[in-house]
């Protein structure tokens, strides 16, 4: 069935009328915030869609590709086999084939209690910790921050979210992060009155000295169009004026920002994806008859543009390794090069089975994939054990630095949202059994 993201919310008590209105205004806007933001935060990747009942969760896309800040090494991705270009195998290893039925890892259910209910949006790239948004069932009320699984004690950020009259229960979007700074996304006016994306607003958190402002207020970016942030920095695109395609570069702990003058983008034209991995700004912009046009890499440190080839859909950074997808018939191959190489032969790494699964969100042990066809099940690419592995049903994921994040759905009948486990791995710990 349909893919889903997860801009909903578990069950929790038995929901208003008002609040199952406000709940399918929110998937509406929850989607287009995230087709902004081109991806939260480590945004999940959804397997199979079992539900019948409830608020589908709109997908959101996955963009950025988390790394440490500066003094801690990336990962390395791991030696790799090539894999030549095949018809995709029918099945797949499960996660238990892969990785072991009980493979270390942390669980928690999304109720803490009899009022709260946590969201699970992502993790610190190196730390782990749990990010998201605590539901008050009685108020309607949502909170970012931080949940401790081992005490069920969650921690608010210093950011009071605006949740204008219209939009109770809402579930603002937290986080994108770097290690450092959290970004969360809110809305500043009621549903209706202007435009999704003129309603878009975004919040800095800076856990290092506890400040929190928005993005908004910078008379530069005004309404935020793309907003990517990695190293400290951020790539940002603004949606006022007739140019949404050019980059600017914030600093998060100076608010300074700077005008970049980034190939391609200084028309009146539209992103057509855009990623961000310090120092390297990876963008399609929009033909003028609205397709995509071929994606090209910009290096923040020399200025540099990079045409990349013409027939890849997708493209995340990892280390120094640049992999990206391919459509070959009925399937996507999946190849990878060196970042650093004047000109880089491809390796095929294994292909996807389906023509529609763009990378999402990856790591230097998994590739994920945003996939979308009906009838296919979703899997992660394993770069270390060099296959696919099949995701269980009903599983959403997210993935973070080094931390892998498996969240189910528990459907229950006669109600519009639905309780979830969310497991968290260490995927440098998994081990490789198929």
């Amino acid at each position: 069935s349909q893919a889903r993201a997860d801009a909903a919310a578990p069950d929790v008590a038995a929901p208003s009328t008002a609040m199952l209105a406000g709940l399918l205004i929110i998937a509406v806007l929850g989607a287009a915030t995230w087709y902004l933001l081109s991806t939260p935060v480590a945004p999940r990747v959804t397997a199979t869609a079992t539900a019948t009942t409830g608020v589908a969760k709109s997908a959101p896309t996955g963009t950025l590709t988390i790394t440490p800040l500066g003094g801690i090494d990336k990962p390395t991705p791991r030696p790799m086999t090539p894999t030549p270009t095949a018809t995709a195998i029918p099945t797949e290893p499960s996660m238990a084939q892969s990785w072991g039925s009980q493979p270390p890892s942390v669980t928690h259910a999304s109720q803490l209690d009899s009022t709260h209910v946590f969201y699970l949006g992502g993790m610190n790239p190196t730390t782990g910790q749990w990010l998201g948004n605590r539901l008050n069932t009685t108020t309607n009320v949502f909170e970012a921050g931080t949940l401790d699984p081992k005490t069920s004690s969650f921690t608010p950020f210093p950011v009071k979210l605006l949740q204008p009259p219209g939009m109770a229960g809402m579930m603002a979007t937290c986080c994108q992060t770097d290690g450092r700074f959290y970004t969360i996304s809110d809305a500043s006016q009621p549903y209706g009155v202007t435009c999704g994306r003129c309603r878009l607003v975004i919040w800095i958190y800076d856990a290092q000295t506890g400040a929190s402002w928005q993005v908004n207020d910078l008379p530069q970016i005004g309404v935020p169009g793309v907003f990517l942030i990695d190293h400290g920095k951020a790539i940002a695109t603004s949606f006022n004026g007739a140019n949404t395609a050019q980059f600017m570069l914030v600093d998060l702990a100076t608010k300074q920002v700077q005008q970049l003058n980034v190939p391609g983008t200084n028309q009146n034209l539209f992103l057509g994806d855009a990623q961000f991995t310090w120092p390297y700004i990876f963008y399609q912009v929009q033909n003028a008859d609205g397709t995509n046009g071929q994606y090209q890499r910009y290096n923040l440190i020399t200025s540099q543009s990079v045409k990349l080839p013409a027939n890849i859909t997708s493209i995340r950074l990892i280390g120094t390794q640049q992999y990206m997808t391919i459509p070959d018939g009925n399937v996507t191959r999946i190849v990878a090069s060196n970042v650093t190489a004047t000109n880089p032969a491809l390796q095929d790494i294994g292909t996807y089975p389906s023509v529609t699964a763009p990378l999402g969100n990856s790591n230097a042990r998994l590739l994920t994939f945003r996939a979308y066809d009906c009838c296919n099940p979703s899997f992660v690419w394993d770069l270390l054990a060099q296959h696919l592995v099949t995701l269980p049903s009903q599983a959403s994921i997210i993935i973070s630095g080094h931390f892998l994040a498996s969240i189910i759905q528990h459907p229950v009948d006669g109600v519009t949202i639905h309780p979830e486990t969310m497991t968290v791995y260490d995927t440098d710990q998994l081990p490789v059994l198929h």
